[in-house]
């Protein structure tokens, strides 16, 4: 059985990707929380980066909030796991949760061979680090992830929107007419594990995918709180400029061929958080 490295394995994906993985591989899962592995020290990530891995997960740098550590993080973090590498087997497959906040602002489906432009900070340092790999290392997958959400009001994407609702009870949306691609947890941790037993990707020892869902506007799940709310809640629009929002459709064409299911759909899953959390407001 493969050992795979999963480098934030207690984390929003980590966890449920984990549970998807453990049938297929031996999972190694140091934690960074107990001072088992740290992507900033070489010395502990050393002692998991040997010659047995065949395959490294990087899931840290997703959910930070201070801009310093997270550029450390996903900048020297992602240079330490790839030098690493090169110095003990250069074959180990290295995948690296990218985003599709890359892209920057696009108008049309933006595929995999789109160009990019990155606008906010968290992405051109994910931009960054992918150039870095592209250079540096013999096998990899950047998987370029939209926006997580999942059945719960306190993580993901809907985080901010309820504790903005709960402490100041309204709502601000950077521009409603912003386009944003959307992926339910469940179908994320599904994805990404399709696409690392994929015997066909297996054979490529170069690939970069998107990985998401829905594309749709900001004002569609406007629509949906007002819906709900009606005047009890205020949304306001601060129309902020689409290119620097980063406005954009993705395609996810390439990522089902490998995609069977009937994904969740957000609309479906923000009803139900809004009915279990009525009293919430």
């Amino acid at each position: 059985m493969h050992k795979v490295l999963i480098i934030g394995s207690n984390g929003y994906i980590g966890r449920p990707l984990t549970n998807q993985l453990k049938k297929k591989y031996k999972l190694i899962l140091p934690s960074h929380s107990s001072g088992q592995i740290d992507v900033l020290n070489k010395k502990t990530l050393a002692r998991y980066i040997k010659k047995d891995i065949y395959l490294i997960i990087n899931l840290s740098g997703q959910l930070i909030e201070k801009k310093s550590k997270l550029k450390k993080i996903i900048l020297k973090g992602n240079k330490n796991i790839v030098d690493l590498i090169n110095d003990v087997k250069r074959d180990i497959i290295y995948i690296f949760i990218s985003s599709c906040l890359v892209y920057g602002h696009k108008k049309k489906l933006a595929n995999e061979n789109a160009s990019l432009n990155p606008q906010n900070y968290y992405a051109r340092l994910k931009f960054s680090a992918e150039n870095y790999i592209k250079k540096n290392i013999r096998r990899f997958k950047i998987l370029r992830l939209a926006n997580v959400y999942d059945g719960s009001k306190d993580r993901g994407f809907f985080k901010k929107l309820f504790l903005s609702a709960k402490e100041k009870n309204k709502i601000e949306f950077s521009n409603l007419l912003t386009q944003r691609n959307m992926i339910h947890l469940k179908d994320a941790t599904k994805s990404i594990y399709h696409i690392i037993i994929s015997k066909k990707l297996k054979e490529q020892k170069k690939v970069i995918l998107n990985v998401g869902h829905e594309n749709i506007r900001l004002l569609q799940i406007q629509k949906i709180f007002s819906s709900f709310f009606k005047n009890r809640l205020k949304i306001i629009d601060k129309k902020n400029s689409l290119l620097k929002d980063s406005s954009q459709i993705i395609s996810t064409k390439k990522q089902n061929k490998f995609i069977k299911w009937k994904k969740k759909k957000i609309s479906d899953t923000l009803w139900d958080i809004l009915k279990k959390n009525e009293k919430f407001i």
